[in-house]
């Protein structure tokens, strides 16, 4: 009878040794394919019962499948998926997803943000001839007098600040979604104050003179006002001016067409990428221009001016040009491997406020008198001193290329070239008349005609140069 039981129990054994290693096989991980996920190892609800059954007296029961149907292995079964986190890169899950095998190539980032050292060049101010002076024993006359015989042009005449500034540009973006399809990014930029200077003091020699045509009935002429002649002034003279720029974007970005990967399916890496921008433009320009003059009257036979009277002269020009306008450009990336080729062309069409404040005073003080103030300087008088503004329509073109290379998975450093054009702005040096009218100096009455003049000049602008930049995507 034992003999019975071992032949039954070996029978039972291996009818059942299939249907154990194909469950076997199925659920071993050194065997799944890669990408399968991990499945439940528990039984099927419908897999075949096995009931006791007694097939001689006196054995212990065996278990037999009752199932008429053969048994099923596990194919049949829905895999149970093990849960997954929802968002971006390795692991993901939901609409924003992308495929595990990319996502794990690189991480997926929705926040980035840039900072970037600016060494640029702008155009240069526009200033007139401002000082002069003439060779000792030029005639008094004739000191300093443009277009006169040995004048020569100590400052003006040209443009000033031609040197590199330093500058800084931050940006920040978000993408709405994981695939880098539509987002938003902002973007402010300045340059340190441009300045531009010259200064001269003399006791009489070498001679210092200010320039202009006098537009008084009775001279109409090249003219000066001496601020150093032998025997007749001592002083100084001052030119001082700055430049400040600053602007700021707030744009929108759209994946317009891209080129993707050979080995994937979701483009989250293309070979190249066109975006399109569009949004909000702002720039603003601030720039002055002064000049000063400080002189003591030293000609003993001068009945007019006393003797050791001495005159501080203003002259103040300040503009500043604000635009606000509407901004389309495209952006463009060609990758190859770590290194990539950026480039951004944009144009902004948008309304510009010019404003410019003339002002200038004469300080006079003579020996044992109290100071006295009259408006005007030389350049500044009550026929052009005021505040003026105005809206012109303007264009801003800009153009940027960067070469950048990928230091980490989210670090990228860069290196390019920024060029901004401005079609129309007012300048300091350009709303500077040189015709006086010499008869209302001192606060006389004016006879003649009504000059300097305000009139609104534009001239267009431009900043150029390097870049510097790293980008961290969060």
């Amino acid at each position: 009878m034992a003999r019975s039981f071992y032949v039954s129990l070996l029978i039972v054994c291996f009818r059942a040794l299939p249907a154990f290693c194909q469950a076997e096989d199925d659920s071993s991980p050194a065997r799944r394919a890669p990408g399968t996920p991990l499945v439940s190892m528990l039984p099927p609800k419908d897999a075949p019962e096995l009931q006791a059954s007694h097939p001689l007296p006196g054995m212990p029961p065996t278990l037999v499948n009752v199932s008429t149907s053969p048994i099923e292995n596990h194919d049949s079964v829905p895999p149970t998926v093990l849960p997954t986190q929802e968002g971006c890169g390795p692991g993901a899950s939901g609409p924003d997803a992308g495929e595990e095998i990319e996502s794990a190539r690189k991480p997926v980032s929705r926040l980035w943000g840039g900072a970037e050292y600016l060494l640029w060049w702008q155009k240069s101010m526009r200033v007139p001839p401002l000082v002069t002076t003439s060779p000792p024993g030029t005639p008094r006359e004739q000191a300093g007098g443009l277009g006169q015989p040995g004048t020569q042009v100590l400052f003006g005449n040209g443009r000033e600040e031609d040197n590199p500034l330093s500058g800084g540009r931050f940006s920040l973006g978000y993408w709405f979604d994981c695939d880098h399809t539509v987002g938003i990014e902002g973007t402010y930029f300045f340059l340190e104050n441009a300045a531009i200077g010259f200064g001269a003091a003399s006791n009489g020699v070498p001679v210092l003179v200010r320039p202009f045509f006098n537009a008084s009935p009775t001279v109409n002429a090249q003219a000066s006002e001496l601020v150093a002649f032998p025997g007749a002034f001592v002083g100084s003279v001052l030119v001082s001016g700055t430049s400040w720029l600053q602007g700021a974007e707030a744009l929108g970005r759209v994946r317009l067409c891209e080129s993707c990967c050979d080995d994937c399916q979701c483009c989250r890496d293309p070979k190249w990428r066109v975006d399109l921008l569009g949004g909000y433009r702002y720039l603003n320009l601030r720039e002055k221009l002064e000049i000063r003059e400080d002189l003591v009257s030293t000609d003993p036979q001068n009945l007019l001016i006393v003797p050791g009277t001495r005159f501080q002269v203003d002259d103040r020009f300040r503009t500043e040009n604000e635009f606000h306008g509407g901004e389309l450009g495209v952006v463009s990336e060609i990758r190859r491997g770590r290194w990539s080729v950026q480039g951004i062309a944009k144009l902004a069409l948008g309304t510009n406020r010019e404003t410019v404040d003339i002002t200038g005073s004469t300080i006079t003080t003579v020996p044992n008198q109290a100071p006295m103030v009259t408006p005007g300087g030389l350049l500044t008088q009550p026929t052009n001193i005021g505040h003026y503004a105005r809206n012109v329509f303007a264009v801003v073109p800009e153009t940027d290329i960067a070469f950048r290379y990928q230091v980490t998975q989210r670090l990228r450093a860069s290196v390019g070239y920024s060029l901004i054009y401005w079609d129309k702005v007012v300048r300091p040096g350009d709303q500077i008349d040189l015709v006086v009218n010499q008869t209302q100096i001192g606060n006389n009455p004016l006879i003649g005609p009504a000059r300097p003049q305000f009139f609104f000049h534009d001239s267009s602008f431009w900043v150029q140069g390097i870049t510097l930049g790293l980008q961290w995507d969060f």
